[in-house]
């Protein structure tokens, strides 16, 4: 992949309107109607398409998923309202979508809207088909996890009430809040993988909250007894379960081996079986040691990473690298505008010093302090985390893993979570750095 000038200043945290689109793209059925101009298509063309071979929020030959309101931003002023309503009179009676995310860009700020509002004005105008849910934070440092959550728990808030119908169905559970990024085999994978951690213990898994389902698929999850809701569905985990009686288990994703045994005892034991994950974790640790070991102590074992990653992933990668490879991650940076909840921030949000919402700069300066130490083996980052790294100079193994992936394709199963998540993780890290041996 070939390098250009980077911007040193440009933040390497997806941004709210990022989580607008993969989330749009994440439900087939599903439009996307954003109160902003054509630069939103840009993104699209610059950065998704390129992201995700199988992405339909904008896809050739087929009618645009996405649709912006304001062809002129100095339109933007003038109000939101009825540029969304016509925008809807547009697309509804040629796409005829179940689901409709009504997104704002800041220019909804300058012109005192309050989207919220407006959804609510719109739902009140179409009824009860298609579902009307808002994207919208009022947080200035705000990025892609703000996205999703916002449009989750708007999702969980405005499911009808007749999917409720019957109470939650015993043995059935949902993931909620996972981050479909892609339709392409890593992220396939991963929900399969966690549908089939699911099974494996005994439950009956709807579709993930986001996994590429359509809106049919997603609305099973008002009967579902138990709620596992990963950090960015946490608040839509809690308004469905306020909805429908169901059991909600709050749990990070099953990274790597001990991460995974974890996962399935926590699930197993907020279902009533607390017994059911001992065997299944028994056979998966059997079935993956004998390859983790293998690699591990011929390749793995005391390379130091720097591992650059949204929320939900960077514990459970740093925790897998140490634990079940023997490697160090010499530097650990969060993908987020602001630290994670409880975590102490060691350094304010415009220093170089800081891990989390690593800039190019803040990237390079933890970069060169790790090779200037005791070395650096692999980064493991996305597109835009190789690219500053490459166009400074500094070349190392380089494993692609996040929003944007530009130049690895995944085009079979395989998963980033579960005892075979652990497996693919040790094949890519191994691979990239014997490629270079």
């Amino acid at each position: 992949m070939a390098t250009a000038p980077v911007d040193r200043s440009a933040r390497l945290t997806p941004t709210f309107t990022d989580g607008v689109l993969v989330c749009g793209a994440a439900i087939p059925d599903g439009v996307v109607i954003y109160a902003g101009g054509p630069c939103v298509d840009e993104q699209v063309h610059a950065t998704l398409r390129l992201h995700d071979v199988r992405q339909t929020l904008m896809a050739p030959g087929a009618l645009p998923r996405l649709v912006s309101t304001f062809t002129d931003s100095s339109l933007a002023p003038l109000g939101a309202a009825r540029p969304i309503r016509q925008a809807l009179d547009r697309v509804l009676p040629l796409l005829r979508p179940r689901l409709v995310v009504l997104a704002e860009l800041s220019d909804l700020t300058i012109a005192g809207d309050d989207l919220s509002a407006i959804a609510a004005s719109v739902r009140e105008r179409l009824g009860p088909e298609p579902i009307v849910v808002a994207a919208t934070a009022q947080r200035i440092a705000r990025d892609f996890r703000d996205a999703i959550a916002s449009i989750l728990a708007d999702l969980a808030r405005e499911l009808p009430a007749a999917a409720f119908a019957g109470g939650p169905v015993p043995g059935r559970a949902t993931v909620v809040g996972y981050f479909f990024e892609r339709g392409e085999g890593d992220h396939v994978g991963t929900v399969e993988a966690l549908s089939g951690l699911l099974r494996a213990v005994g439950l009956d898994p709807t579709a993930t909250w986001l996994s590429g389902a359509p809106f049919a698929g997603l609305a099973e999850a008002a009967r579902s007894s138990l709620l596992v809701a990963l950090p960015s569905g946490r608040l839509a985990a809690r308004l469905l379960a306020a909805r429908s009686g169901a059991t909600v288990v709050e749990l990070d994703l099953p990274v790597g081996l001990g991460g995974t045994a974890d996962w399935l005892r926590a699930v197993a034991t907020a279902s009533g079986r607390p017994g059911a994950a001992d065997e299944v974790i028994e056979r998966g640790l059997a079935a993956a040691v004998p390859w983790v070991d293998a690699v591990a102590g011929r390749v793995l074992a005391g390379r130091r990473a720097l591992v650059s990653a949204v929320p939900d992933w960077l514990p459970g990668l740093s925790r897998m690298m140490g634990e079940d490879y023997g490697m160090e991650v010499a530097c650990g940076l969060e993908r987020a505008r602001e630290p994670a909840a409880g975590v102490a921030a060691a350094a304010g949000a415009e220093s170089p010093e800081r891990t989390f919402d690593p800039s190019a700069d803040s990237l390079l300066l933890h970069a060169r302090r790790a090779v200037a130490g005791r070395g650096l083996d692999v980064l493991v980052g996305s597109s835009w985390e190789w690219r500053t790294l490459a166009a400074a100079g500094i070349d190392v193994p380089f494993v692609e893993f996040g929003f944007p992936s530009l130049a690895w394709r995944c085009l079979r199963p395989a998963p980033l979570a579960g005892f075979d998540g652990a497996l693919c993780w040790a094949e890519r890290l191994s691979s990239a750095l014997l490629a270079r041996a």
